[in-house]
């Protein structure tokens, strides 16, 4: 268990160095694009989701994260800084979800199904 616990963890970490820093973040709200913010400026918006509840993300030296919600849980609140390509802050309550988008891969990463 210990072993494939140190594999998961070596796996992540990998990962994480290996990303990309990422151009903009992507705001959706119940599957659909609301905003699109570029991370090299600081901006702050309130997003209203789902039963108008609200979100406030700020964008600030090429971070993105959620400083205050209404949610019950404030679960998005705890997530914490993205920057990376690929990240992502979800409000499950609010169906708001804040994805770093834009980042320079040389590799590709696309899967592909196989016949």
């Amino acid at each position: 268990m210990a072993a494939v616990i140190l594999i998961a963890l070596v796996i992540y970490g990998y990962e994480s160095i290996k990303a990309d820093n990422g151009s903009y973040a992507v705001i959706t709200v119940n599957g659909r694009e609301t905003e699109k913010l570029s991370l090299s400026k600081k901006t702050e918006v309130d997003v209203y989701g789902f039963n108008n509840g609200y979100n406030h993300v700020i964008v600030k030296d090429g971070y993105c994260y959620v400083s205050d919600s209404d949610c019950p849980d404030h679960l998005c609140e705890m997530q914490g800084q993205i920057s990376k390509d690929g990240e992502a802050i979800i409000c499950l309550p609010h169906r708001v979800v804040v994805t770093i988008e834009g980042g320079d891969r040389k590799d590709s990463d696309v899967d592909a199904i196989t016949k």
